[in-house]
């Protein structure tokens, strides 16, 4: 099958996928690129800027995964080894092609561990996301026996479960005014929201708005003057909703001493408020774009590229170069951190088709 020949996407969700990639270079701006620490000594509006760019941007990590249970929670069990294929060739394909060609130009040095680690990309954990992205697709099909036949009213009360556990519960007992009180030692700890855990209470949520909320959009559907009304109306409110709760943790995190530590938490309550509203409002959309959809498919091999720690010390450390506070005392550092987020997703998409025409041609000869 080409590229060209792939199952049609709604390329309103395809769309989101590629702003929530663009995100996650953003946030890895904020770290490796240290936006938030020079943010903090520069303080005054410099400050309140990041912060607010930042909390607008907790969404991709659970973003992907609730899309995941969305469009596979009426996936046919047969087709998961195809899945996991899919996924996991192009990702022991960077984990071996990554380090192999950074030695062969020189750029760096690796020892025998780290040629073993190359060989075993999902035990190894050479992107946390991708081991967690492959063990939800196995976990899927079992999964999905559970949630399609659960009712509403039970699927509800599951989700309520997950959010008190991991949402509530988990984040309060990080307080240091609470630790004492709530403690989570020994029973649950995701990690930040980076967890198996969070992943499959991500894939349900994506499951539960697939079967009772955002159901049944087609570019043919025909919408009447009130129905088109009332979905401006809805995505009005779902935007609103969105940047309120970012707005709710960026007033908390001037306000709670402590807070600041556990607002990144991928599974923290607004964050997870923030991921709902922001889908429900693409999922109101549906329209049909070969460019988007085509440049969406290029999602995980940019992440992957980004974010292997050979390439994210190349990117950041030697091309790059944005950690100092020389940058961020300028006056257009506003304006060229976006530019440095499509730089970095250009470049990587572009050695991901190259991949991607690649295996297919490879495809061709050896299997047809």
């Amino acid at each position: 099958m080409s590229i060209s020949e792939k199952k049609e996407r709604n390329s309103s969700i395809e769309l989101l996928r590629i702003i929530m990639m663009l995100q996650i270079i953003f946030l890895h701006i904020c770290e490796y690129g240290e936006y938030m620490d020079n943010a903090e000594k520069l303080g005054g509006l410099h400050r309140l800027l990041a912060w607010f760019l930042w909390l607008i941007s907790r969404c991709p990590v659970f973003m992907f995964i609730i899309i995941m249970g969305y469009f596979m929670i009426y996936a046919d069990k047969k087709h998961t080894v195809r899945r996991i294929l899919k996924v996991y060739i192009p990702m022991y394909f960077y984990s071996v092609f990554i380090p192999v060609s950074l030695v062969l130009t020189g750029l760096v040095q690796i020892d025998k561990n780290e040629i073993v680690r190359a060989c075993f990309p999902m035990l190894s954990r050479t992107w946390y996301f991708m081991t967690l992205y492959l063990l939800v697709i196995i976990f899927s099909p079992y999964l999905n026996i559970v949630l399609n036949k659960i009712s509403k009213k039970d699927y509800i009360i599951l989700l309520f479960i997950f959010f008190f556990i991991f949402s509530v519960w988990q984040p309060i007992a990080k307080l240091d005014f609470f630790s004492d009180t709530f403690g989570i030692k020994k029973i649950v700890n995701t990690e930040g929201g980076k967890s198996l855990y969070d992943f499959i209470y991500m894939y349900v949520l994506g499951g539960f708005l697939r079967r009772f909320v955002a159901v049944g959009k087609t570019n043919e559907t025909v919408y009447s003057d009130d129905e088109k009304i009332h979905i401006k109306w809805c995505n009005a409110v779902n935007l609103l909703i969105f940047f309120a709760a970012g707005i709710i943790n960026l007033i908390i995190v001037y306000n709670v001493p402590g807070y600041d530590d556990i607002v990144g938490y991928n599974d923290n309550p607004f964050v997870v408020i923030q991921c709902i509203f922001l889908f429900l409002f693409f999922a109101n959309f549906n329209f049909h774009s070969k460019a988007i959809n085509f440049i969406s498919a290029l999602n995980l091999g940019v992440y992957m590229i980004h974010e292997h720690p050979m390439g994210r010390e190349i990117i950041w450390d030697k091309i790059i170069q944005m950690d100092t506070m020389s940058f961020y005392s300028s006056d257009t550092y506003v304006l060229e951190i976006p530019l440095i987020c499509l730089g970095i997703f250009a470049a990587c998409a572009f050695i991901e088709l190259i991949r991607k025409l690649l295996f297919e041609k490879i495809y061709h000869i050896f299997v047809k």
